[in-house]
């Protein structure tokens, strides 16, 4: 991808924007669901020490394979389906496929912004405040994509001793080494004295820094992770 020039009314644009979204984000999370409590109660009883998050969008299919698959090569990990899906017929789809393979469901808020990856990362952003906040004994947590299937045995949050472990993708702005996960594949862990819900996590979207979903964490989060830690998962591409 071709890097682009950063100029000041491109960054006073996003800018503007940033504080936008940034406003959006504190009001949406603080939205209520209807299946929040009962998802929390389940996940507490469980007392579980990690959790793998994915974000559910208006494909049923792929959320049953992913759970199919799940159950078979990651049953070691508790999967939630967080449904951001604004298709009434396919998040009553996605409920029952859930139900019927005991799979913890939330259906989110209705999301108020229809770019897919402002919605996703607000998405985050409420389930992270919501959810994983208030699981007090969670000490691994990750978030996959809805479509990425594992195809062997593993235990996916424990790839790396890292605080943060994924995909790395870099800025595309010139002359920016800012750097982010993909929001498709990203892990985290507690690796000191802070608690992991307590560190400052925010997955929109950081255009002014040439960054997509989970962006704003460059700020946030890990362009001080030195002292933590942050790895890059390996790719290897399968022949045909």
């Amino acid at each position: 991808m071709e890097k682009l020039r950063q100029t000041r009314r491109r960054a006073l644009y996003y800018t503007l924007k940033e504080a936008r979204n940034q406003a959006r984000s504190f009001f949406y999370e603080r939205k209520p669901s209807n299946s929040a409590e009962q998802a929390l109660t389940k996940l507490k009883s469980k007392a579980e020490k990690e959790l793998c998050i994915t974000i559910a969008f208006n494909t049923p299919w792929t959320i049953e394979l992913l759970i199919d698959s799940w159950h078979h090569y990651c049953n070691e990990t508790p999967l939630l389906v967080a449904d951001n899906s604004n298709r009434h017929e396919a998040s009553g789809d996605i409920r029952k496929i859930c139900n019927a393979k005991n799979i913890t469901y939330i259906k989110l808020p209705k999301n108020p912004v229809k770019h897919p990856s402002r919605s996703h990362g607000l998405a985050l952003n409420w389930t992270w405040r919501n959810i994983v906040v208030n699981l007090e004994h969670l000490e691994r947590v990750g978030f996959i994509d809805h479509d990425c299937y594992p195809i062997k045995q593993c235990s996916p949050n424990y790839q790396s001793s890292a605080l943060a472990y994924g995909i790395i993708k870099s800025s595309w702005i010139e002359e920016n080494n800012a750097k982010n996960l993909w929001a498709g594949y990203m892990f985290f862990q507690q690796k000191s004295a802070t608690r992991l819900q307590n560190i400052p996590f925010n997955f929109l979207p950081d255009a002014l820094n040439g960054l997509d979903t989970g962006g704003s964490n460059w700020m946030q989060v890990y362009r001080a992770l030195e002292s933590y830690g942050m790895e890059g998962a390996l790719r290897n591409r399968m022949g045909a």
